[in-house]
């Protein structure tokens, strides 16, 4: 799959989305697709070299291009976030959906007895849970049928990490809301987000970009995180043009998402894509998501606008799920705040985190999320193993870049072994 990248196009003085990773891009014409041959199950997208942006030709005008991103990665867990389904990709379509995936209605998203916090659910324990009150007939079967949704603990856990590894601040009490919009994909007519009140917010990413054509002309820069969020993917649309339908596949309704803002401090697609790269890496590295593109667990929505420099931002024009993108078409207007019509989460309360210092007496552990646990667990980052591999074994830093380039061939450790590195994969 491609990487989105915003390139110069000289000939309509326009910068336009391209992919990385197919040879050159520049000329007339719609960007063609990704040549590339990587393995299934690896993605793309950290596997290409870092190249810079073509200048404007000669007499031609300047343009300059303002670019933030909002990043979907599909969290790496075994159940969806308010419910027991299974998550798994190659399931046949509408075999893991659950009452509440489909938004039957009284389904709700909560363990109503436990209204002081949201509750968790380990992904092996739910079923066991509603088996045992079935077996006993202690209540109505719609009863405990539409009662026992609660939150996925390794989902919460997962948006944590992500925060601390991109040192944002955790906000110890974060907020549900509903997000309204109507697709046939989307079951319940609003999408379960964190809009008010997310759980992560004001951190940074840093990211290397090459300014020439040589590796030694790489510099690293630094883009703002505005917000770390929670909330529900929604189903697949499937597109029958042959025979002039579309499938809806409600498999991947209600899986949990984290969905990282990007401030827009990037001015080139090549910085967008860096920076991408570098998220993926991270994510892929402290185990929350496998980011991989191919399979949609990784979807980049682009906000662009250009202008000439000194001059007003132009428009912002957004451009949604880059994963697999080779060419851009308008596909809808973008909706604003009032458009989704945000309202509260009538049927959850506030998730509470706590740290070593505030944790209530007598928690059960299985209720509470620890914080500063959470920060203990925190793995190497893709970005101090580079400078590691670069300090201590003189690997140059090309090398150090191609060996952190997917979970399976993820740098696990490095040690020496005779004249050597000993290097041993997951």
């Amino acid at each position: 799959m491609a990487t989105p990248m915003l390139r110069w196009c000289c000939p309509g003085r326009r910068w336009i989305f391209a992919g990385i990773g197919g040879g050159s891009r520049h000329g007339r014409g719609v960007p063609t697709g990704s040549t590339s041959s990587g393995k299934r199950g690896q993605s793309s997208v950290a596997q290409q070299p870092l190249i810079t942006a073509q200048k404007p030709r000669k007499g031609e005008s300047e343009w300059a291009a303002v670019v933030g991103l909002e990043i979907h990665a599909q969290i790496a867990s075994n159940s969806k976030l308010f419910s027991g389904s299974q998550v798994d990709f190659a399931a046949p379509p509408n075999s893991l959906v659950s009452f509440f995936d489909a938004s039957l209605p009284g389904t709700l998203p909560e363990k109503a007895k436990r209204r002081e916090r949201c509750c968790f659910a380990d992904a092996g324990s739910l079923h066991d849970f509603m088996a045992c009150h079935e077996a006993s007939n202690e209540m109505p079967h719609t009863y405990w049928m539409h009662k026992i949704q609660v939150l996925n603990r390794q989902c919460v856990e997962a948006a944590v990490m992500t925060g601390l590894a991109l040192d944002c601040h955790i906000n110890r009490k974060s907020l549900f809301d509903r997000k309204h919009y109507f697709y046939a994909d989307l079951p319940a007519g609003y999408q379960i987000t964190q809009q008010r009140l997310p759980i992560a917010v004001n951190g940074s990413l840093a990211y290397s970009v090459c300014v020439g054509k040589r590796w030694s002309q790489m510099v690293t820069r630094t883009v703002g995180v505005k917000q770390i969020q929670l909330e529900q993917d929604s189903g697949k649309s499937l597109h029958d043009n042959l025979r002039s339908q579309t499938l809806i596949d409600l498999n991947r309704a209600g899986v949990g998402l984290l969905e990282v803002v990007l401030e827009p401090d990037m001015s080139c697609g090549e910085e967008a894509a860096a920076a991408i790269r570098e998220l993926q890496l991270i994510l892929q590295a402290l185990g929350t998501s496998q980011a991989n593109m191919a399979e949609g667990q990784l979807r980049v929505d682009a906000n662009i606008s250009v202008h000439h420099p000194g001059e007003p931002l132009g428009v912002r024009t957004e451009v949604k799920n880059l994963n697999s993108a080779r060419c851009t078409v308008p596909m809808r207007d973008k909706e604003g705040k009032q458009d989704y019509r945000f309202m509260p989460e009538p049927n959850l309360p506030p998730l509470l985190l706590y740290d070593s210092g505030s944790l209530p007496t007598g928690a059960d552990p299985q209720q509470v999320i620890d914080i500063d646990q959470l920060r203990e667990r925190l793995p190497e980052l893709p970005r101090v193993t580079r400078e590691k591999l670069v300090r201590q074994y003189g690997m140059l830093p090309e090398h150090s870049f191609a060996l952190l380039v997917g979970t399976d061939q993820r740098l696990q450790s490095a040690q020496p072994s005779g004249g050597g590195m000993l290097l041993r994969g997951l």
